[in-house]
């Protein structure tokens, strides 16, 4: 599985652990799928990106120059852009 595949599958694994939690039902990831309708309130948004940080070693958003994406895919592309 490439880098790409792997960050994509452990941004998927934690949303849908997050969903679990809240024992919502698991959303549809598409890369058009919009953050904000994924069912995640800020509080588990904000877990994510806390989560993401621990499974990738870096926070995006540390320079304070990158503005959170509004899609699914956009998040992905986000995390692969930095880890290439």
């Amino acid at each position: 599985m490439g880098a790409g595949m792997q960050i994509r599958q452990a941004i998927i694994s934690k949303i849908e652990a997050l969903a679990l939690e809240r024992q919502m039902a698991i959303p549809s990831l598409r890369d058009d799928s919009v953050i904000v309708d994924l069912g995640l309130d800020s509080f588990r948004l904000g877990v994510l990106v806390a989560q993401l940080e621990d499974e990738f070693g870096f926070d995006p958003w540390a320079s304070g120059q990158v503005d959170f994406p509004v899609t699914f895919g956009e998040l992905v592309s986000l995390y692969e852009r930095h880890e290439t």
